[in-house]
């Protein structure tokens, strides 16, 4: 059972390595890390970094948030 458990384990955390993934800036100067629910929606943006802290850092803000 915890063998099964672990199989699965694995290949979930392997499926969501955001990582790899740069944070987007748009146009806007509206930081959006993978993590955020609107990350892949980004289509139009005029610079990437490594991490979110490099974006605020260039000027950048985060998103908004939405009720």
């Amino acid at each position: 059972m915890i063998k099964i458990f672990l199989i699965i384990f694995s290949l979930l955390i392997s499926n969501i390595s955001f990582a790899n993934l740069p944070v987007k800036m748009t146009e806007k100067g509206i930081c959006f890390s993978p993590e955020h629910p609107s990350y892949e929606k980004v289509k139009n943006y005029i610079k990437t970094f490594k991490s979110l802290e490099q974006c605020l850092k260039s000027g950048g803000r985060i998103p908004e948030r939405t009720s």
